[in-house]
């Protein structure tokens, strides 16, 4: 006896067929892509795990490295990452290179 919840999908081969060929389809386009190192605003948040406030603040404030295009604000990843090696603190802390020039 089934409850409720137990439900039975019956779906027929040629429709199966089609989902495995998109899933084989998704996978193969996705595999070997390479995410842009390029981060907007909302991706740059995420990626350091703050607050799109506190991105725009440092754009302002500190100079957080970053490239401005028609109003648009674009982060490079690895700029991101050098830029945050410069507040390391603790044991192994090296002092803060200074920040290079970044043209508008």
């Amino acid at each position: 006896m089934s409850t409720p919840l137990e439900a039975t999908i019956v779906l027929r081969p040629d429709v199966v067929e089609v989902i495995a060929q998109r899933a084989v389809a998704i996978v193969a386009e996705t595999a070997g892509a390479t995410p842009s190192p390029w981060l907007t605003v909302e991706e740059a948040a995420e990626y350091l795990r703050w607050s799109k406030h506190r991105v725009y603040k440092h754009v302002g404030k500190d100079g957080i490295p970053h490239r401005k295009h028609g109003g648009r604000l674009l982060f490079h990843r690895q700029e991101l990452d050098e830029w945050l090696e410069g507040y390391r603190e603790g044991w192994r802390a090296v002092p803060r290179p200074p920040l290079r020039e970044v043209s508008s």
